[in-house]
């Protein structure tokens, strides 16, 4: 959920330094919320709130959710070599489309349940696009 409710991602200076924790049953370390002042002139901030008792000297990680490496780079400069989830997943995907065809196809890589469906609709665009064509 976005801080200010558009559901837009931000990098927050300083904030951004964190480290990315990712996968299935790992939470953030950290919460972020917004605190307005409460005086004349209304100022917004983002506190970074412990989500519980961090040790001493451990680091501190937050998670930018499952996300492809574009996702990644273009908006937190970074990217995960083998960006693959715990369950075989990959969030990284190949749009592709050509002057004819009847839509863009997806590819990702993964288990044949995550890849196959991309895969078999690239076919069938390919074989519409053959018999427009003749």
């Amino acid at each position: 959920q976005g801080l200010g409710g558009d559901n837009n991602d931000a990098l927050i200076p300083v904030m951004d330094l964190l480290n990315h924790k990712r996968g299935v049953g790992h939470s953030a370390d950290v919460r972020y919320k917004l605190v307005e002042s409460a005086s004349d002139v209304p100022i917004r901030h983002v506190a970074l709130v412990a989500a519980y008792d961090l040790k001493a000297n451990s680091p501190i990680r937050n998670t930018y959710g499952a996300k492809g490496n574009s996702q990644l780079l273009n908006r937190y400069g970074f990217c995960i070599p083998r960006n693959i989830e715990p369950d075989g997943s990959c969030n990284d995907v190949v749009e592709f489309t050509k002057d004819g065809l009847s839509a863009t196809v997806e590819l990702r890589a993964g288990p044949k349940s995550y890849t196959f469906g991309g895969f078999a609709r690239a076919l069938e665009c390919f074989r519409e696009y053959e018999d427009r064509m003749g």
